[in-house]
Order: C-alpha cells, then structure tokens, then sequence
C-alpha cells in the first residue's frame, strides 16, 4: 500500500530519529525500526537534521517500518499536526485513531489529508518542506496518473566558467585548458569546492551540487522532461572570454563561438549526469545565449553545433526535424505525448537589438515556421505548450521605474508574434517564461496564461530557485510547485518548495478566470504571497515589487501584456 504524506517539517531539527525513538517509548502500539542500505541502526542518532534523512528517504537509502508516530508529545517541543484544505484538524478528525496507523494513512490518502511535523525550538533558521510518498518500505516516488506529467523548468543559470579567473592574473590558465579539452574533461577541470555567494554567477561548484540535489527531486516527481528556458550562459561573456582568454584564441571569431557552445553543453552534461536515463532536456535560447553579443541572433556556427550536441536528449522520432529548425533558427517543436506538442522559440530574433540591425529575416523565418506549427497542432487536435526566454508583455521593473509601458521584445516585430498567439489561443495550453529572474504570472489577450519561473541564479538579487510543473493528459496547466534555496539567508544548500501555484492561487484549471479577477488590494493573501514569492522569498532581494507605490504597475502586468491595455491600467 502506498500512502502520500505530505511532510512539512519547520526550524532547526536537531534529529528527527530522536524524535521518532521517543514516539517509540511512548506509543504502545508498534515498533520502529530504521535500516540503512539493508543495515538494522542500532543508534538512531546518525543523521544530524531531517534534511539529511529525508533526502536518504527519498533517494531509497533509508527504510522506515513499522513506524508509528504520536499525534502529540507531552513535552510539545514536536507534534504532528492535520491538515485538510489549509485547515488545522488536529487530533479530532472524525473516526480516527491515536495509534492505527494504517487506518491514519488510508485516510491521508484518500481524503488528501495533510501530515505536518513540527519540531518548535528557538532561533528558527530555515524550513525543511519535502513532499513524499512513502511505501512501508520507505521507497520514495510521486504517483503519476496515466497521461499525466511532471515537467521541470530550470532559466537563467547563468554559468560562469571564468568564476576561478582574477582580475590581475591574465590570461586565466583555467581558461586555456577548458577550450583546449573537451567538455567530458571540463569536470575535472574546474573547481567543485565551495559555491559561488549570494547575487553572484552560477560556478561550477553551485552547478554541480545544485544539480545533484535538484535530480532527487527529478526522481521523487517522476520527470521526464526538463525545459531550460534560457540564459545557460553567464552575463558579459564576450567581455570575459577577451580579458581571460590566451590571446591566441581572441584572434579568431570561430574559437569563441565554440566556446560559447562547449559551455553551454557543459551544463547540460552536468545535468544529464546526474538525472535518470532517457530523461528528455529541451534548452531554448536567451539573450546570453549568443556567440555575437548580448540580445544579437547567434551565429550559423553556434547554432548548428548546439542543434547537434542537443539532439541527444531529444525524442527519438523528432531528432531530423528538431536539428533542422534548431539549425536554422534556435527554435523547435517535439511532441511530449500524443495529445501535447512542446514549442521552443528563440526571442532573440524578436528582441530590440534586431530592428537595429535592420536585418528582420530571422524573426519572419521563426514566424513563418511558428505559424505552420500552431496551424498543424490544431489540425491533429494537440495542445501546445510554448516555452521562450523573454516574455511576451511589459518589462515590469522598467514599467514601474519610470511609470510607462515598457515592452520586454520590439514593439513592431511582436505584432505578428501576438497575431498569431490571438488567433490560435484555443490550442495554446501555456507558456513558460524566465528572463526576469522572477515568479510572474500574466495573461497575453485576457486568454493565455504566461508563467514565469525565478532563475537559478542569484545574480540579481533573487534566490534560486526552479518550477516542477504538472500538466494533464490533455495538456492542461494542472498547477506546479516552485521549489528555492535560501541563499539569501546563507542556509544550507538545499531545494526546499517554497509554495505550489493550487494552495496559493486557487484551482489551476481556473488560472484565466484567476489573473483575469487578481485582487489588487495590499492587504489580500494572493497580494501578499506574490510579492513575496517573486523573488524566491525568504530574504530574497525583491527590488520594487514589494515597495507599495510601485504594486500597481506589477498589478497591470499581470492582467495586461499589449501595451494600449497596460497604458490604460496604470493611468
């Protein structure tokens, strides 16, 4: 029998098995017992935080059986408390009982009750909030209906392979070897010591860890896919690459292009390392993304080698054509099932920096081969889902600073972009977003929900942080669980959810009737939770957001992303 618990467990744990060891002296009723890898622990004093016990749940090296746990101690210093929609049941929901565990798990199971572990001691420093299933085993996985799926959203991991590099030793030796080997080696290469500080690039150390914590998480949910929406590489990374670089690699256009790809894939590698084989990792490009310069179209070179070093992760059945149009322009189409077609597009080619260059080839090409794939999904009767780096809609922090509308793509390349969005709404599902380093949500025409997700990286002041999104057989938004690291409190490193999109914003298949109907009152817990979870919360940076004056413009960017309409609201 599979019983989902729901365990939250809140402040500085000391030992959750002491906890445990003591609801063995005082439950009459059963015993408990813990084995690591097969191995009976005869102390039960081996894990010095439920963090760490937790994740060796989850990751089957633990086995809990035969555990029973009291509703309440008499000391209260820890309790276990029931929850059902929010609301605190305690120990008097109906027809249970103290010690039938099974009886309590049925019911946690079938009514979707909530078990919350608390263990209450002073100088609080962190929460601990892992959502598991377990077996009487103690094995650990999400039960996934059929046709369902969890799909995890990672943008802006900003990667920054000069992060060992300083300033007065040039050229950075580091360097040198990384675009002299290949990217297998790069692991060996650079330095996994201590991670990168709060608001600075991703180093390898931050990448590595936080991908190897991220894919306990990848295997608790079931994912099978992974979307990477942009800005893998770091900020100023030509800048960086000319100041570093042996110079007899600076001489050349070709050798940078390269790099800029063997970075790219690097993180991906790392990524594919450490996650289930055959998991499928889709990357859409950012504005970072370019071996030419920030916001510029890439380079034929750069994408061609990307296109062939991510058809490997790609679904078997779509690798010609995903190279074809990844070749060609950096966007994509693959199906995630028979009913739900995955759209990656590449914003550079609508970004500013096009109409600059007068050069809007790239941008009609995509719109043409974007077009054709909205129409052949409506014609097989699939959903799309779309995932791009930069937004459609309203740049919110320059909105709100200087109180105009300010559009994150071109004004004039976007119209075909929002024609096309407008015209075939109803088979658009949604659209997954990053760019901002923040959790936004907005609607494009009052229809399509856009859902942005903060970045793995901390860069500008957020805490990291990813999305597990969940979508129905039919390819509906069916709600996510945004999960954060309190860097900004110097915490632990950890992935801990920091809210899901259901409890927070009400019923995921009404997300339309929800951000049509957002509340604008300061004091509403909608309000409350937006502001503070836009920037991973929890210390977190939050920039204007959260300064009242300023509520208004990132209230109108969530109902309005045509700028006539946002004008308007903000008036």
């Amino acid at each position: 029998m599979k019983i989902k618990q729901f365990v939250f467990i809140t402040g500085m744990v000391t030992s959750l098995f002491s906890c445990l060891n003591v609801a063995q002296a005082e439950t009459p009723h059963g015993t408990c017992t813990f084995s690591v890898d097969g191995h009976v622990l005869p102390q039960l004093t081996n894990y010095p935080d439920a963090h760490t016990l937790l994740s060796n749940i989850c990751t089957d090296k633990v086995n809990l059986t035969g555990c029973t746990i009291p509703w309440e101690r008499a000391d209260d210093k820890s309790r276990v408390d029931v929850y059902f929609n929010n609301e605190k049941y305690g120990t008097s929901i109906p027809d249970f009982s103290v010690y039938d565990d099974n009886l309590i798990f049925a019911k946690i199971a079938a009514h979707g009750y909530e078990l919350r572990i608390q263990q209450n001691e002073a100088n609080s420093k962190y929460t601990i909030n892992f959502p598991i299933e377990l077996t009487k085993e103690g094995s650990c996985q999400e039960t996934i209906k059929p046709g369902e799926q969890n799909i995890l959203q990672l943008t802006d991991i900003h990667f920054n392979p000069f992060a060992e590099c300083t300033a007065n030793v040039k050229p950075c030796k580091v360097i040198g070897s990384l675009i002299a080997n290949d990217i297998h080696k790069w692991s060996t290469l650079l330095s996994s010591g201590a991670i990168n500080n709060y608001k600075e690039e991703t180093n390898n150390a931050f990448l590595t860890h936080g991908f190897d914590k991220l894919a306990e998480i990848v295997v608790r949910k079931g994912v099978k896919t992974i979307l990477i929406s942009g800005d893998t590489l770091a900020h100023d990374f030509d800048t960086n690459y000319k100041n570093f670089a042996p110079s007899q690699y600076t001489t050349n256009t070709a050798y940078f292009s390269d790099f800029c790809v063997k970075t790219l894939l690097y993180v991906v590698l790392e990524l594919e390392k450490r996650v289930p084989a055959g998991t499928k990792i889709y990357v859409t490009l950012g504005n970072n993304d370019s071996d030419i310069k920030n916001y510029k179209m890439q380079s034929h070179n750069f994408l061609s080698k990307v296109a062939a070093g991510l058809s490997k992760y790609v679904d078997s059945n779509s690798i010609n054509s995903f190279t074809t149009s990844y070749d060609k322009g950096g966007y994509f189409s693959v199906p995630l099932s028979d009913k739900i077609t995955l759209i990656g597009l590449n914003t550079n080619s609508f970004s500013p920096d096009t109409t600059a260059t007068g050069d809007i080839t790239a941008s009609n090409a995509q719109l043409n081969w974007f077009t054709n794939e909205l129409v052949t999904a409506e014609k097989n009767g699939k959903k799309v889902i779309l995932t791009q780096h930069i937004p459609y809609g309203m740049n919110l922090y320059f909105a709100a600073k200087n109180n105009i509308a300010f559009s994150a793509l071109d004004d004039k390349l976007e119209v075909g972009y929002f024609n096309q969005l407008k015209q075939h709404y109803p088979v658009i599902s949604s659209i997954y977003a990053g760019h901002f380093h923040g959790e936004f949500l907005s609607l494009i025409d009052g229809k399509i929900p856009v859902i942005g997700t903060i970045a793995f990286n901390s860069y500008f002041g957020n805490n990291p942080g990813f999305k597990v999104i969940h979508i129905s057989p039919e390819g509906n938004f069916d709600g996510y669980t945004t999960y954060f690291f309190s860097q900004a409190t110097n915490a632990p490193m950890a992935w801990t959810p920091l809210y899901d999109y259901g409890s927070t914003y009400g019923s995921p298949d009404m997300i339309v009737y929800t951000l049509q109907n957002f509340p604008y009152d300061l004091k509403d817990p909608k309000v409350f939770n937006y502001r503070t979870y836009y920037a991973g919360g929890y210390g977190a940076s939050t920039g204007l957001i959260t300064e009242d004056q300023y509520w208004k413009a990132y209230y109108c960017g969530i109902k309005y992303s045509e700028s006539p309409a946002y004008t308007a609201c903000i008036k």
